[in-house]
């Protein structure tokens, strides 16, 4: 994990377009600590926010996992979106990435410029995060946390997030279902 050197978290851009699942379009730039915060707000539903990096070998190690973990999310009504921590300088390589991996087809993307305070973008997420990377959050449709994993997340890190959301997957047992 290394940390994440942010000064000011910014998605750029027309208001409101994001780079969505599947729809062709780049990456979003973050441009203010509201849209950071709607970013990680849901909208009524579920959402899966996952911090990412090029130059984060850990980040690029769990990538496939992640995007395996969002199709199935996307398939359960969970809204996803990778956020990478780059800068806008690597927009082109960040694109090619999410391509290459098929998460530009399941997951929202945004571009993270390296100006905001971490200070001030942290916090919108949890109090536990000093911007290490990668961090995975859940958040339940009220907007309330589900749970995090500050590190690279694993199988069980996936199952225990998705029940606390709470979220019934092939193989996730919850809400009082047997195994």
């Amino acid at each position: 994990m290394r940390p994440l050197a942010l000064a000011v978290v910014l998605l750029a851009g027309c208001a409101g377009h994001r780079g969505t699942a599947g729809s062709g379009d780049q990456p979003a730039q973050l441009t203010s600590l509201s849209e950071v915060s709607r970013l990680v707000t849901p909208e009524g539903r579920p959402r899966w926010i996952h911090f990412w990096a090029l130059w984060c070998s850990a980040c690029m190690e769990e990538l496939p996992r992640q995007v395996a973990w969002a199709r199935q999310l996307r398939a359960a009504g969970v809204d996803v979106v990778f956020v990478d921590a780059d800068g806008f300088a690597k927009a082109d390589q960040v694109w090619a990435e999410l391509e290459r991996t098929g998460a530009a087809d399941v997951a929202e993307s945004a571009l993270l410029d390296l100006s905001l305070d971490a200070n001030d973008v942290t916090p919108l997420l949890s109090r536990d995060w000093q911007g290490l990377l990668p961090a995975t959050f859940a958040r339940r449709a009220d907007g309330s946390s589900a749970g995090q994993v500050l590190g690279p997340a694993s199988a069980e890190d996936f199952l225990r997030l998705t029940r606390a959301i709470p979220l019934q997957l092939p193989g996730n047992p919850s809400q009082g279902d047997k195994p």
